[in-house]
């Protein structure tokens, strides 16, 4: 028997359905809609140029919302790992995650599109256009650059690498919470071992989530286009 099928498929199925999985669907559709707006670059490939207008804007536009939208999810995820592995808190129920995840959504949308008039330098440029080798923000608006990308796309990847370096820690057993009523105490053991042992009901569904976190360990989402992009529109 491997390690693996020592937990139900139910289980995973109920994983998945948590809240927790609920954010993970949410990063791989940013990732989806990232993937889009440079799949758009084809149609500049074939004209040998690339044009303001309709396309340009889409493609500006998707780019835009994907990238926030993807650290904003990693954010989220970092935080949800943090209380769930190291804090062993309840998640948020279904009923509060699915309408809190509904109005980010419509929260980064509204904004994003809304953005070229937020940061209107009445300079007359485009807000969305050609920026290099591809449309996003044109070179004219660095600040807005700086003020609805970078900045968030460097603090999700800050707060994540913290946040799964302690994830990674208490899976290991380096560090465990105590809760005694209201307060909670840290407690940090030189020796690793497994603080989510085997056992049944709660504790099997426990070693699941263990392994899920050592596996987010591994995978820790920072997004690799936060260096792609800043290198390219420098």
């Amino acid at each position: 028997m491997t390690r693996w099928s020592l937990v139900a498929p139910s289980q995973e199925r109920n994983f998945i359905m948590s809240p927790l999985g609920f954010y993970i669907i949410c990063l791989l559709a940013s990732n989806f809609i990232t993937a889009l707006g440079g799949i758009m670059e084809a149609q500049w490939v074939g004209a040998r140029a690339i044009t303001e207008g309709p396309a340009c804007t889409t493609q500006a536009f998707t780019l835009q919302l994907g990238n926030n939208a993807a650290a904003l999810w990693t954010a989220v995820i970092s935080v949800s790992a943090l209380r769930t592995f190291v804090f062993r808190a309840r998640p948020l129920s279904k009923s509060v995650a699915v309408p809190v995840i509904a109005v980010l959504w419509i929260g980064m949308i509204v904004f994003d599109g809304l953005a070229s008039t937020i940061f209107a330098d009445h300079s007359g440029s485009f807000f969305y256009g050609v920026a290099n080798m591809w449309c996003w923000i044109t070179p004219t608006h660095r600040t807005a650059r700086l003020a609805i990308q970078y900045v968030w796309m460097w603090v999700s990847s800050f707060l994540s690498a913290v946040c799964f370096v302690l994830v990674f820690l208490s899976v290991r057993g380096h560090i465990t919470v105590k809760r005694d009523g209201q307060s909670r105490s840290v407690r940090w053991n030189r020796r690793a071992f497994n603080s989510f042992a085997l056992g049944s009901g709660e504790e099997q569904y426990g070693a699941l989530v263990g392994n899920v976190g050592k596996t987010m360990c591994w995978l820790v989402p920072i997004d690799g286009q936060l260096f792609r992009l800043t290198a390219r529109s420098a």
